[in-house]
């Protein structure tokens, strides 16, 4: 969001111009996945056309389809933006100009506004998705890969895995040929994808695979969801030893290739790999732990102290939560049922950000709370 607004802001005293931001293929090959929109089919195309107009998908919008939503004109701006947020690629029945490359992607997640008043048609996410494998330090080529959904990001990522050099792309859906039903039939299978929202905030124990024993020969796990920053698809390939990368390196780099579209200009990627770092410290919590009387509450109190972080004591919750002290608790109901409040009450803080959280000595003892921690 902050990206967007700056950029946005900068548009305001910008000269409204084609971008000329660099084409960001992936490292391996491929082409940069775009469709250009003008108003009228009945119009000719805007003269402002792309460097390369051979790898540009021409699409026609009606007048009566230029809108922002739910009948909203299409306000008076250079850009928008929505990332992970991809929308089909509509025709309207008349024929592109030639040129496929922008076709493979399927859809379209940013708008920029041409000199002519045209307007230029943009998927942000094909960068991101490619910077997230990259960061990942995975080579898809000559690789099976499985996409988990078949919306607009698993469009993007197909696409992206195929520019890549897979060896085999293959969605996964809820009803078609190949479904969470028959997923033996992708034994084979060594990246899996997940472009679906199984896993956010606030489900964040729910996956999209509730086991990974069908994939003996799968190598890493990409999931497209940044919050929780670990979801639980992740923790199953964790569990045996594989690679995982989270959405939020996605979601920057996306952001970073709107920005070059609104201001017409490259920026570094060493300003992405900052944001990244910046908010990945953000979505993280500090956790201690150790045995009963080590000290944990009271270093974590200073430590939120001097990070300026909220302080969170798992103890000092059971106690609100209970309405009694924690003797008392094992006194009169036993340690399962203090071990139960004490899950509930990790559940309820483990999706927060930016926390610096003082555990109880035996939080870890149970395998659901360090996995929710």
């Amino acid at each position: 969001r902050a990206t967007a607004i700056v950029a946005l802001d900068a548009l305001l005293d910008a000269p409204a111009r084609l971008p000329d931001a660099p084409v960001r293929p992936p490292d391996e090959g491929g082409a940069r996945h775009e469709a250009a929109i003008w108003p009228d089919r009945r119009q000719s195309r805007p003269q402002s056309l792309p460097r390369d107009s051979r790898k540009t998908r021409w699409i026609s919008l009606r007048p009566d389809r230029a809108h922002g939503g739910r009948g909203r004109p299409v306000p008076d701006v250079r850009g928008l933006s929505r990332p992970q947020r991809n929308d089909p690629v509509q025709e309207d029945g008349h024929e592109a100009l030639h040129g496929t490359d922008a076709a493979s992607g399927g859809s379209v997640n940013t708008i920029v506004r041409l000199p002519d008043g045209g307007l230029l048609g943009d998927n942000t996410d094909y960068a991101g998705f490619a910077w997230m494998v990259k960061r990942a330090g995975l080579s898809p080529k000559g690789r099976n890969a499985l996409v988990l959904g078949s919306g607009g990001a698993s469009l993007t990522g197909c696409a992206v895995l195929r520019d890549l050099g897979a060896a085999s792309v293959t969605t996964i859906s809820r009803s078609g040929p190949d479904n969470y039903g028959n997923l033996d039939r992708h034994a084979d299978a060594q990246l899996i994808v997940n472009t679906t929202p199984v896993g956010m905030h606030p489900t964040c124990d729910a996956s999209p695979l509730e086991t990974l024993e069908a994939f003996p020969a799968l190598e890493s796990v990409l999931d497209i969801i940044y919050n929780p920053a670990c979801t639980e698809l992740m923790l199953l390939a964790r569990s045996r030893g594989l690679p995982t990368e989270n959405g939020l390196s996605m979601l920057v780099m996306q952001a970073q290739a709107a920005a070059e579209r609104f201001l017409g200009h490259a920026l570094p990627d060493a300003a992405a790999e900052d944001i990244l770092k910046d908010m990945t410290l953000q979505f993280s919590n500090l956790v201690l732990l150790g045995m009963p009387g080590s000290g944990k509450t009271k270093v974590a109190r200073r430590l939120a102290e001097l990070l300026h972080r909220p302080f969170v004591d798992v103890d000092e919750l059971i106690v609100r939560k209970a309405g009694r002290s924690i003797p008392d608790i094992f006194a009169r109901d036993g340690e399962a049922h203090f071990r139960d409040l004490e899950s509930k009450v990790i559940e309820g803080f483990s999706a927060g950000h930016c926390l610096v959280v003082a555990t109880g000595g035996g939080s870890v003892l149970r395998e659901r709370n360090r996995r929710l921690l």
